[in-house]
């Protein structure tokens, strides 16, 4: 494995799906997630430790979303296959888990919507920036 290609990947991906985290999870809807008010902490100083827990989450995501690209062998294709695989692992995993806190909780229903997508863009930035990483970067 090229580390530095890793890295920059990860790297990378990591703080573009920050943003779109910031985007889905903050500020998209912001206003329903005072529908369910007992739902969510409020307690001083828990968001800034949730958001940087989360910040970390999100980086080791994108850290095996690049490294099971690298394994298959998929990083130098077009940019479709990891998006293919962005869009399995996405409904695999977060998307039914979303589904099924948004049925056994109080969610607002936009929140889990805004929720499921804010992981399918962070797996489809992962997804693109191992393309374009692997593909621009000099091989040493």
């Amino acid at each position: 494995m090229i580390w530095t290609r890793f890295l920059a990947t990860v790297i990378a991906a990591g703080v573009v799906s920050s943003f779109t985290d910031f985007l889905f999870m903050g500020v998209l809807f912001h206003d329903k997630y005072n529908a369910h008010p007992e739902v969510w902490r409020s307690a001083k100083g828990e968001d800034k430790r949730a958001i940087m827990w989360g910040t970390v989450i999100g980086f080791a995501v994108c850290a095996i979303f690049t490294f099971v690209c690298y394994r298959l062998n998929w990083q130098f294709y077009s940019v479709i296959v990891p998006l293919k695989l962005a869009v399995a692992v996405w409904t695999m995993g977060p998307l039914p888990i979303v589904i099924s806190n948004s049925i056994w909780m109080k969610l607002h229903p936009q929140i889990a919507v805004a929720h499921a997508l804010g992981w399918l863009a962070k797996f489809v930035v992962t997804a693109v920036a191992v393309t374009m990483v692997w593909r621009v970067w000099p091989v040493a």
